[in-house]
């Protein structure tokens, strides 16, 4: 096992010492090829310097001269044509400097007339400023408005729906009130000072269920007496029965001299000892009411326990120490006397303590709806002044680039604002030849060189002299070509032989 992890550690070595190695190549390798395009470069360019050195030597041999070129002429030729450019580049630049003469006369001209800016361009100018000036603050103002017509829409199409929902739970509201017109109790005012506060109404159209599933046992429970009328007091009831002209015999409820045995304490202790708290209450725990009829619904359900099976209202009505009636979720009345109420549930369509609830909870919801409404109402009405306002902006902002527009027309068309343009014209085409007049004398001067090296070079000319240089500079060049190609070979030969060794390692 030793022997093996040293045979390991020597390999990881050989292989940290090989990675090594091919870096160190690969480097080589982008150095040596960097230089072999360096030196390729190089003898390309003394290549085609050589095969111009030969057409000289050629043009010489048969008493010419070559041109800058490499085209082969005599030198009268080539003093010739070395004048003719001089000549076409003095008559460019005489010709431009007389375009740049009278151009900046009418230049100075239009400068001296443009100094008094006539009233009309003045005002005109006044005008398009200020107007500008109104743009960027309606534009800004218009930008301040942060109206958006999405956000706009969408108040819009959520203001309908709840109009919409509004007036079917007011139509809905209005169905139940119009059939709860049955607890509505009429009489004529008995004396002429009569207070109707004495009155408070029938016992159903006072308490409301605090939930449904206990409907039917509270209704059983109220039995005839929510029909019965409650009154302040005794002379209250008296009064009306005398005088007040009633459609109906009615029973009432004068709350000052009504005795009421509601459930005791410990009665209701020992039922929720008996079946559990879950399973029985108080018929009055399961109704709201004002405080003011206490008394009364204690008079009509005070009595009375609600539970939730028939096992447990019989083991409640019939237990010794509670002995109190007792009405089951499914209607099923039981008394402590031996009596049972019960089969099929009443066939009573308006069911005025379930229609006082449902009258309850969507007077409830109208309500809380009508409050959305109200803040949606608010918010579009905020919306829809932006809007407004916006529209406003947009249409001032319109009539107002119109007006700049042909303010813009109207100033381009005075005489002031086109000598200015006229101007400005001028300037830019007298910089443009001054640029060419600079361009053109660089040319003639160049071409004036020409002509004096070609006059000097026909005064001068030996052509035993001119051959001798030029195989002297064919021999020079001949070598530096012929040492650059070895140079070259010797870096593809390294290139080559660094490919092949970095290739065996992988």
């Amino acid at each position: 096992v030793e022997s093996e992890r040293k045979n390991l550690t020597d390999l990881k070595k050989q292989v940290v010492a090989l990675d090594g190695s091919i870096a160190e190549k690969q480097r080589l390798f982008g150095e040596k090829e960097e230089l072999f395009k360096v030196l390729q470069k190089k003898q390309n360019e003394k290549k085609e310097q050589l095969e111009n050195l030969k057409r000289q030597y050629q043009a010489v041999s048969v008493g010419v001269a070559a041109d800058g070129e490499g085209t082969a002429k005599t030198l009268a030729d080539q003093l010739m044509d070395a004048k003719s450019e001089l000549t076409k580049q003095q008559v460019e630049v005489r010709s431009i400097t007389i375009r740049i003469e009278h151009a900046q006369r009418e230049l100075d001209e239009l400068s001296k007339s443009t100094k008094n800016t006539d009233q009309q361009y003045k005002q005109l100018m006044k005008e398009e400023k200020e107007l500008k000036q109104k743009l960027e603050v309606s534009e800004e103002e218009r930008n301040n408005l942060n109206f958006e017509e999405e956000q706009f829409n969408a108040v819009v199409e959520k203001n309908k729906k709840l109009m919409v929902m509004i007036k079917t739970l007011q139509e809905s509201i209005m169905g139940l009130e119009n059939r709860l017109r049955g607890l509505d109790f009429h009489y004529e005012k008995p004396t002429s000072n009569w207070d109707n506060s004495k009155v408070h109404g029938r016992v159903a159209g006072l308490v409301t269920i605090k939930e449904t599933k206990y409907s039917l046992a509270l209704e059983i429970a109220g039995a005839g007496r929510l029909s019965n009328v409650v009154v302040q007091d005794e002379d209250t009831s008296k009064t009306i029965l005398k005088n007040g002209k009633l459609r109906n015999r009615e029973t009432f409820i004068p709350l000052n001299q009504i005795q009421t045995r509601p459930v005791s304490d410990a009665q209701l202790k020992a039922a929720y000892n008996e079946v559990g708290k879950t399973n029985v209450a108080s018929a009055m725990s399961l109704l709201s009411y004002d405080k003011a009829d206490v008394r009364a619904i204690e008079y009509v359900f005070g009595s009375t326990l609600v539970c939730h099976t028939s096992d447990h209202a019989k083991a409640v009505t019939f237990h010794e120490n509670i002995k109190a009636k007792c009405v089951t979720l499914e209607g099923d009345l039981f008394d402590p006397m031996g009596t049972l109420t019960g089969g099929a549930a009443p066939n009573n369509r308006n069911n005025y303590l379930i229609l006082r609830y449902e009258l309850s909870q969507k007077r409830k919801e109208l309500e809380n709806l009508t409050i959305e409404h109200s803040e949606t109402q608010k918010l579009f009405n905020e919306l829809n002044q932006k809007k407004n306002k916006k529209i406003d902006l947009d249409n001032k902002i319109n009539l107002d680039k119109q007006r700049e527009q042909l303010l813009e027309k109207r100033i381009s068309q005075t005489d002031y604002h086109q000598h200015i343009n006229k101007v400005e014209d001028l300037k830019k085409f007298l910089q443009t030849e001054k640029e060419n007049l600079l361009h053109h004398q660089n040319l003639a001067t160049t071409a004036s060189s020409k002509v004096n090296t070609i006059e000097h070079q026909i005064q001068h000319f030996d052509k035993d002299i001119q051959l001798q240089k030029t195989k002297q500079n064919i021999t020079h060049t001949k070598q530096l070509y012929k040492d650059l190609t070895k140079e070259a070979t010797q870096a593809q030969h390294t290139n080559l032989k660094l490919t092949t060794q970095i290739e065996q390692y992988h």
